[in-house]
């Protein structure tokens, strides 16, 4: 393939990709509006019977057996976020973040989002867009922060139909996640984990680099930055804005 036609495909599929995300994006809304939920809802529903718990059960319910190790990154908007239950998998530069470690005390049936599906044509059409790249735009809404007060109403609906399906969690992409994925266990099933402990971070810069509240260090996948070192002095300061809101900092 020349440098011409490898062009002419990427412009393609850049054009497929932002099609899609309109296409998506105009499902969710209609969603996260008043009226006319009902019909959006029973899509999703019958999605989720048909496709995640049905034919397609193989590639979206894994089983994390019996001591499995895994981890849940929850954003600390210490400074101005009043509910600590919204901002969930995705942070910014210079923004708080709890690590949970988590070990399983039996084996968890979760709801796999985190990884790349593959589906035959004739199931590839939904909403106007392929069953695979709307999976994949879902999976990217579970890591966004809220944006106002409906902003999550479609995951909150998928993930409370799973939950009464007697499904245990499901798993999702994020970067802050030691081997990328983020899981969310369901309220109803708490007695299934053991909390091992916690880690505050802060967020220092985009290549995914943080300062380790507990250890007093930074954790970096890049070190040519200067303002990635820690630095007793400022963390102080920082320390002063969670203890407003933690105990133990």
């Amino acid at each position: 393939m020349n440098e011409v036609d490898r062009l002419i495909k990427s412009m393609n599929s850049w054009g497929f990709a932002v099609n899609a995300r309109i296409a998506f994006n105009k499902f969710i809304k209609a969603i996260e509006k008043e009226n006319g939920v009902t019909d959006e809802v029973q899509k999703i529903f019958n999605i989720i019977d048909d496709i995640v718990l049905g034919k397609e059960k193989e590639q979206f319910v894994v089983e994390l057996t019996k001591n499995s190790r895994y981890y849940r990154a929850r954003i600390i908007n210490a400074e101005d976020d009043g509910d600590l239950s919204k901002g969930i998998g995705k942070t910014t530069e210079g923004k708080f973040q709890g690590y949970n470690e988590v070990n399983s005390r039996e084996p968890l049936h979760i709801i796999d989002f985190a990884s790349d599906k593959q589906f035959t044509r004739s199931e590839t059409e939904f909403h106007g867009v392929g069953l695979g790249v709307f999976f994949s735009q879902l999976m990217l809404r579970y890591t966004e922060p809220v944006r106002d007060e409906n902003a999550y109403k479609a995951t909150q609906i998928i993930s409370d139909y799973l939950r009464k399906t007697g499904i245990d969690g499901i798993a999702y992409r994020s970067f802050l996640a030691l081997d990328g994925v983020n899981y969310t266990i369901f309220n109803s099933h708490p007695q299934k984990i053991r909390f091992c402990g916690s880690k505050v971070l802060l967020h220092k810069q985009a290549n995914h680099s943080f300062w380790d509240f507990n250890e007093g260090q930074e954790i970096m996948s890049n070190r040519s930055g200067k303002l990635m070192t820690w630095d007793d002095n400022i963390a102080s300061e920082h320390k002063k804005l969670l203890s407003k809101r933690f105990k133990d900092i």
